[in-house]
C-alpha cells in the first residue's frame, strides 16, 4: 500500500487482504474488539501490515481466485 507515493506496507508472499472498517455506529468497545483480533493474529505469528490512519491510501493486490467474504459484526 502506498501513502503519498511511498510504500507504507507490503506482503510479498501469498496471503489475505483484509479491509477492516469502523463506522460512526460502532462503539469504542466494538472498535477495540476488532483491534484485539488484528493483534491476536500477530501473536499467532501472522504477518500483518497496516495502513496510516486517516491517510489517503492506494492498495493493490494480485487476486488468485474470485473470492470475497464479508463479515459484519
Amino acid at each position: 500500500m502506498a501513502v503519498d507515493g511511498e510504500i507504507a506496507g507490503a506482503i510479498e508472499e501469498p496471503g489475505l487482504l483484509v479491509l477492516v472498517g469502523v463506522t460512526h455506529r460502532d462503539t469504542p468497545e466494538q472498535a477495540a474488539r476488532l483491534a484485539a483480533k488484528l493483534q491476536a493474529l500477530r501473536d499467532l505469528g501472522a504477518r500483518v501490515e497496516t495502513g496510516v490512519f486517516g491517510a489517503e491510501m492506494k492498495v493493490s493486490l494480485v487476486n488468485d481466485g474470485p473470492v470475497t467474504i464479508i463479515v459484519d459484526l
